[in-house]
């Protein structure tokens, strides 16, 4: 896997990890959708929340503790849920330097650590030129975890412009590593569920949870629009989110048939379909998959998503496809004269073919099966994936069999019956 794509894949871990819906007061503890705890710096927020609950006085630490939601309360699930989903959807633009630097000191403090001068704050157009301008300033060590860019299994500390270059050139011996991030766009679902708490109320009408190092946290996830903030010894670098960000119609899953479904300002980009990170091509020039790209794809669901790209009848194609039987199929269609007035009915007939792809799939270890059919009413042809099981009769390979599963019919009565269109 080239450096790029490794910044592509942990960039659809951050974007998937985004907080989902949830409907019931079961749900309540997990308002945060998936997202991982708090981990490293954040502990130390975690723990600043955790102390302020504890020095309360015992009387007024029990007067808080609630076991069941009121109306009101389950009311404000889903506005909290919302308010989230969108601010992340929206793409906000990234602060100010100025405006982010208080906050960036504040992170440090939680960690115990001084803070680089505001000069020593880096910000960077995209997740790839974060990186690039971390292992430029000396970090390829310091980013964490293995993070930087290794040639040969060895990290290496190179010049933005080597840096850039080497990883533009896609050479196989240089790696990307992921880094660690300590303030991202992952921590809206744990944030999510603390704001919740935040902003109902106990018995006095006070916030469950008041706390001045979350209220400062949260405020840079609401204001601040980031996307990643890598803290290092004496530099800051801060990645804002992307320009756009685009998903399935009335769904969460990151697509966009004919464009990068994320995309920031200096062109780093990320393609998707349905939900699945695909390379560039696939969605940009599907003219040039060819048998030989598709054989070579053996992850089950990318090729799920080459032949929906493509479409059952090119991938079909594409593949090579050998004929094991064919018959003609009869169907009544409508005369419709001139004013729309149906007078009566012609029979048309099409050729259905049983297909089979030229060479066993790699991914299923079987052959891909088709029936090649003819819509009777807009004169279409069709590729229909067929399951395997379902192409013998007697132990002979048998198109009515394979046309009938597709309708969910018992063979012989498809076979037998005239299907009219009207």
């Amino acid at each position: 896997m080239d450096s790029e794509n490794q910044v592509n894949q942990a960039v659809s871990e951050d974007l998937k990890r985004k907080p989902k819906a949830y409907e019931s007061e079961s749900d309540i503890k997990t308002l945060a959708g998936g997202v991982n705890e708090p981990t490293g710096m954040l502990r130390s927020l975690a723990e600043s929340v955790n102390n302020d609950m504890e020095k309360l006085p015992k009387a007024k630490k029990e007067k808080k503790i609630i076991t069941e939601l009121n109306e009101e309360q389950k009311a404000l699930m889903p506005v909290v849920r919302d308010f989230w989903i969108n601010l992340f959807n929206s793409c906000p633009p990234l602060a100010s330097k100025e405006w982010l630097y208080p906050h960036i000191k504040f992170l440090y403090g939680l960690a115990k650590f001084e803070a680089p001068s505001i000069e020593n704050v880096i910000i960077c157009k995209s997740p790839l030129d974060l990186q690039i301008m971390a292992n430029a300033y000396g970090y390829a060590d310091v980013i964490a975890d293995g993070g930087g860019i290794e040639v040969n299994g060895k990290k290496v500390t190179v010049s933005l412009e080597k840096a850039l270059e080497m990883l533009k050139a896609k050479d196989p011996a240089t790696k990307f590593n992921p880094y660690n991030i300590f303030a991202s766009v992952s921590d809206f679902g744990w944030v999510a569920f603390y704001d919740f708490f935040s902003q109902i109320k106990d018995e006095d009408g006070d916030p469950i949870l008041d706390n001045a190092d979350f209220n400062m946290y949260r405020e840079l996830m609401r204001k601040g629009g980031i996307y990643d903030i890598v803290c290092c010894d004496k530099y800051c670098f801060i990645c804002g989110m992307p320009e756009y960000i685009k998903r399935f119609p009335n769904s969460d899953r990151l697509h966009s048939e004919d464009s990068p479904a994320i995309r920031w300002s200096d062109d780093f980009k990320v393609y998707f379909w349905n939900g699945i990170e695909v390379p560039e091509q696939l969605i940009m020039h599907p003219e040039t998959i060819d048998k030989a790209y598709i054989m070579a794809e053996t992850n089950p669901e990318k090729r799920r998503c080459i032949m929906e790209r493509l479409g059952d009848g090119v991938f079909a194609e594409r593949l090579g496809v050998v004929e094991l039987d064919s018959d003609t199929e009869y169907s009544k269609v409508p005369i419709v004269e001139d004013g729309g007035k149906v007078s009566g009915f012609k029979t048309e007939e099409h050729k259905i073919t049983l297909l089979r792809t030229e060479d066993k799939d790699t991914v299923a270890e079987d052959y891909i099966y088709f029936v090649r059919v003819v819509c009777p009413s807009t004169g279409r042809t069709y590729y229909l994936t067929i399951d395997s099981a379902f192409t013998k009769r007697d132990n002979k390979w048998d198109v009515w069999t394979a046309v009938s599963w597709t309708f969910k019919q018992d063979r012989d009565v498809y076979k037998n019956s005239v299907q009219i269109h009207t």
